[in-house]
């Protein structure tokens, strides 16, 4: 029976963003995860199994953070225009308040993505499906 996670896994995902985001999936080893994340590398694999899972779940994190602000920018929208100056305002906003100036983590990663198993790169797809029919739904409708 795993044991019960004593650490704010939210916050531990947001700290492994930072980092993969910074260093890319290729360049980051276990003792980069334990200092980022402030956990022991026992507490890491407990809860994450690999640093491949962890990765994998640090993506599912962005993709869920950076989702929600694209629909909500697409639906305030009025119209597709003003949806498409929505989109492009919100990727300045992140873009500009990223300090380290590491980009998109998708696209920074798109080399690593060879590295994950084929249920995760399914996942993967799942999640870039639900984003093509967010985008569709509004501008073809």
């Amino acid at each position: 029976m795993p044991k019960e996670e004593l650490f704010d896994r939210t916050e531990v995902l947001d700290r492994a963003i930072d980092l993969f985001q910074r260093k890319g999936y290729n360049g980051t080893s276990i003792g980069d995860l334990e200092e980022a994340t402030k956990l022991k590398r026992s507490s890491i694999y407990n809860s994450f199994d690999s640093n491949q899972n962890m990765f994998f779940e640090v993506m599912k994190a962005y993709s869920k953070r950076y989702g929600v602000l694209l629909s909500k920018a697409i639906q305030e929208a009025k119209d597709v225009p003003e949806a498409i100056l929505n989109i492009f305002e919100v990727h300045i906003d992140v873009m500009t308040k990223d300090k380290t100036h590491s980009g998109c983590l998708f696209v920074n990663s798109k080399g690593s993505l060879k590295y994950i198993f084929f249920s995760q790169k399914m996942s993967f797809a799942v999640f870039l499906r639900e984003a093509k029919k967010v985008f569709s739904n509004f501008f073809l409708t």
